[in-house]
């Protein structure tokens, strides 16, 4: 991933001032909310953070006033031609790369750009915002929004691609940062070992389960806890369900508490109801009816077992 650093003619960095940038990018970086950090964390070790680069600061030519003439989304995608053409300036190759993230020292607009490309703006003093970095740099890599079925877009709280609207925790440095990401999106971006998701079949009385009628779930973001599926890919009578288990810690501190949850995918996760405490989100010792067409089916949420795994039932009624 490139970071640009760029500035208006007229406002000109300190001294420091990349500094907190390469804190923020860099896989060596001081901020809590270390964006490749986080990264290799969610990605389970997948994501490359060496190949991070944030540039030194490149003078885009035009004023803070130039910036503020335009507003909403076409200031955002001015800077971003405004930072595309410094770089090209200098030599950079901006495709080179997983993406670019336009760094600036001013406050306006910001957001993705479509294409890979985002812009961050923010002046100096300004504290950064972890949790929303991380969403626009979810982009980046090529995530879209997740959503929920009642709420629409941004109506996942469980999942970093629904942010501003997720459960979070406040950082070391008193920001909201989290959550991590839903397995579908570890499943898009490659990864997620295909070794350790679980394929079941109940669309008959004959169909596949990893173990009679329930099955154990490895918390999603704890590798090392047995070696049981991270996600189950369920084949319903009602559908394709994506079933995971998440914890309160790491990047997901901030949850409620342990969560089995449950998503479909449609052209991106959605989780089951909608809410802070939706349907697709089970509470320990919690079951639900999830279709009664053409047959009554559900999970429950039994019980974490000793070796931190949750255990999950599954019933359904064939008719």
């Amino acid at each position: 991933m490139l970071v640009v650093l760029c500035h208006p003619s007229d406002v000109v960095p300190g001294a420091a001032e990349r500094d907190r940038w390469v804190d923020l990018f860099d896989p060596a970086g001081a901020d809590p909310g270390n964006i490749s950090r986080y990264l290799r964390d969610i990605s389970l070790g997948a994501y490359n953070a060496s190949a991070v680069l944030v540039t030194e600061w490149l003078d885009v030519g035009h004023t803070a006033a130039d910036a503020a003439a335009a507003g909403g989304g076409a200031q955002r995608d001015l800077l971003g031609g405004w930072g595309a053409d410094a770089a090209e300036r200098v030599g950079l190759d901006l495709d080179a790369g997983t993406g670019v993230v336009f760094a600036y020292n001013i406050d306006a607009d910001h957001g993705s750009l479509g294409g890979r490309r985002a812009v961050l703006a923010y002046r100096a003093g300004r504290p950064f915002e972890p949790t929303f970095m991380a969403h626009e740099v979810g982009h980046v890599l090529g995530l879209g929004h997740s959503r929920s079925q009642s709420d629409g877009e941004y109506g996942d709280r469980f999942d970093i691609m629904s942010a501003m609207n997720v459960w979070t925790f406040r950082d070391a440095w008193g920001r909201d940062a989290g959550p991590a990401a839903t397995g579908i999106n570890l499943q898009q971006l490659g990864w997620m070992d295909e070794s350790r998701v679980y394929y079941a079949d109940i669309t008959t009385a004959g169909g596949s389960l990893p173990s009679a009628d329930n099955f154990p779930l490895t918390p999603l973001y704890r590798p090392e806890v047995a070696e049981e599926s991270r996600m189950v890919v369920m084949a319903t009578p009602a559908g394709t369900y994506y079933i995971e288990y998440r914890e309160q810690s790491g990047w997901d501190a901030g949850l409620p508490g342990p969560r089995v949850l449950i998503h479909q995918h449609e052209n991106g996760p959605v989780i089951l109801g909608g809410g802070p405490e939706p349907l697709g989100a089970l509470a320990l010792g919690g079951s639900v009816q999830l279709s009664d067409e053409p047959c009554p089916w559900g999970l429950a949420f039994y019980a974490v077992r000793a070796d931190g795994c949750a255990e999950v039932g599954v019933w359904v009624d064939y008719m």
